[in-house]
């Protein structure tokens, strides 16, 4: 079954130590880099699992590769998606989920063991839903050609610039651990993009850990914020260098101190933490460093995720 853009999750955010559901978008960009096989599809079947007077149904839809994008896809592939049935009408207020007609071509992602894990419709690109291409800039991709050339760009630029770190897989993108190969972006709120995720709730975008991102969290560990400065240290794991270890072992000691709520003996308490020297050592320990842990750390930040 594709991995679906939309992953409910349950994690903290960065600006504060509360905890919010939010839902995370994959970049086009980053489903290429993260998926060493793409290929486009054409359909050679579709089938339907459907209760009598369900408002949703299964849909298995069986493809034929034919074209290989990167990498070896396999030759023949299928997808299911959880799709409202005819009985629900309309899903989203305008989006009509038909069965994708015979012969109609599928942008697909494969992973390492050869199942599809991302399906795009491309003569029917979404903007809600199953299949919603995102670009990097959180715009939204509707067209055949605006989508292929975006993955066109990124397989030429891999060419040139491999990633400094190994993308993460599904399993070791959680929100508890520094990205590796990945930064998980803010969406701002005036975006086609969080139009497509929103449900109530806030928003990331996986992109990958491209070498321009890094000026602006080198910034980021200067502003005034502490729970500024320990999201960029945070993320500053996903890029390996001199320049990355000597900024992080110097936000160590940090000054900046902050309350969260923990539970000491049954009780509720508020305790005095150093997010920014947290969030720098775990930085380090995922770029490999052996590191003591620095002073004031506490474990109401062990299993807190910065980002």
């Amino acid at each position: 079954m594709p991995r679906v853009l939309f992953m409910l999750i349950l994690a903290a955010c960065a600006s504060a130590p509360a905890v919010a559901e939010i839902n995370v978008g994959e970049s086009i960009d980053w489903l290429v880099v993260s998926r060493k096989h793409a290929a486009i599809g054409s359909v050679a079947g579709v089938s339907e699992d459907v209760a009598p007077g369900a408002l949703w149904l299964d849909r298995t839809v069986e493809l034929e590769v034919k074209e290989t994008l990167r990498g070896e896809p396999p030759g023949r592939a299928s997808f299911a998606w959880h799709v409202p049935s005819s009985t629900s009408g309309k899903a989203h207020g305008e989006v009509e989920m038909s069965p994708p007609a015979i012969g109609a071509e599928f942008l697909l992602f494969f992973g390492d063991e050869g199942a599809v894990e991302y399906a795009v419709d491309l003569a029917f690109p979404s903007n809600m839903m199953h299949g919603v291409v995102f670009s990097t800039d959180f715009g939204v991709l509707l067209t055949r050609d605006e989508i292929l050339d975006a993955v066109q760009k990124r397989i030429e630029r891999l060419a040139k610039e491999p990633p400094l770190v190994e993308p993460a897989g599904p399993d070791r993108r959680s929100f508890f651990e520094p990205p590796r190969g990945f930064l998980r972006l803010e969406v701002p709120e005036d975006s086609p993009a969080f139009r497509a995720l929103w449900s109530g709730s806030a928003c990331y975008l996986i992109v990958p850990a491209d070498p321009e991102y890094l000026p602006g969290l080198i910034e980021e560990t200067r502003s005034e914020n502490p729970w500024a400065r320990a999201r960029a240290a945070w993320r500053l794991a996903t890029y390996p260098g001199e320049e990355t270890e000597k900024l992080l072992r110097g936000l160590l000691s940090d000054p900046g101190t902050s309350s969260v709520g923990a539970s000491r003996g049954g009780e509720s308490v508020e305790v005095e933490v150093f997010p920014v020297r947290q969030a720098a050592y775990e930085a380090l320990v995922a770029l490999g460093f052996k590191v003591d842990k620095p002073e004031g750390w506490s474990e109401a930040l062990e299993h807190h995720s910065f980002d």
